[in-house]
């Protein structure tokens, strides 16, 4: 009898042998729609910072200009307005009650001093 080789060997178990991996598949179609998205989501990240920015930028003029204009009338309001003064008023005319006051030389005298002391 003949030698036969174990792979012709009828009494051999018969094993479905592996498929070898095929190119492709799914990991290529999710690595693209991975990529996809992130693309999606890096052009939308732009276009709100790109609105952001413009928003932000017109705000910021704008504040700017009110600042200007504010200074302007302060410093316009600060050249127009005298310096406070100090103290009483040199050219205001006070009454002073002296009816029954004790006095010294005329009661008729166009100026009157009233001197107030207070002695504690």
């Amino acid at each position: 009898m003949a030698k036969q080789k174990p792979e012709n060997d009828p009494r051999r178990e018969m094993r479905p042998r592996p498929l070898p991996p095929r190119p492709g598949g799914p990991v290529p179609f999710a690595t693209l729609g991975a990529v996809g998205l992130l693309l999606a989501v890096t052009v939308f990240n732009w276009v709100e910072n790109t609105r952001f920015q413009k928003n932000v930028t017109t705000k910021l003029d704008a504040l700017t200009t009110g600042m200007t204009q504010l200074s302007s009338k302060v410093a316009a309001a600060a050249k127009n307005t005298p310096p406070a003064q100090k103290g009483p008023d040199p050219n205001k005319v006070y009454t002073v009650k002296t009816a029954g006051a004790p006095i010294m030389g005329s009661p008729k005298a166009p100026i009157i001093i009233a001197e107030f002391s207070d002695f504690q």
